[in-house]
């Protein structure tokens, strides 16, 4: 199955502080990026890792045995560490995994807002 995991991005925006290929999952965004993803804190254009708790403007696609009830119980599970709904926990799941699906593996893919799409290679 295809899961998307933090990637280090080569964009001069781009920032990881995530463990190297750890799942991640959208994060919240501020009102300043809802307004414009480039100009606000980042969060608008980040993937959270679900161990680090840290983020990445970056991901990529990967092959992986894990079931999809595990990405949407692991999901859960740190979205309870946080205070967050399990129901938006299984949203992000879906929503991850369904993101993981349109892509090939080795893709690398961006976030804008609620859009994920295949990353322009630099240079």
């Amino acid at each position: 199955m295809h899961i998307l995991v933090s990637a280090k991005g080569e964009k001069d925006s781009d920032f990881s502080w995530t463990n190297d290929r750890e799942l991640v999952f959208p994060v919240f965004s501020c009102g300043n990026c809802l307004r414009d993803p480039e100009a606000g804190c980042g969060c608008g254009r980040s993937f959270m890792g679900i161990e680090s708790g840290k983020l990445t403007t970056t991901a990529v696609i990967v092959d992986s045995p894990i079931t999809e009830d595990l990405v949407t119980a692991e999901f859960v599970q740190e979205a309870a560490k946080r205070g967050w709904p399990a129901r938006i926990a299984t949203e992000w799941a879906e929503e991850m995994l369904s993101a993981a699906a349109r892509f090939a593996v080795g893709d690398v893919v961006e976030r804008r807002l609620d859009v994920i799409s295949t990353r322009e290679l630099v240079g």
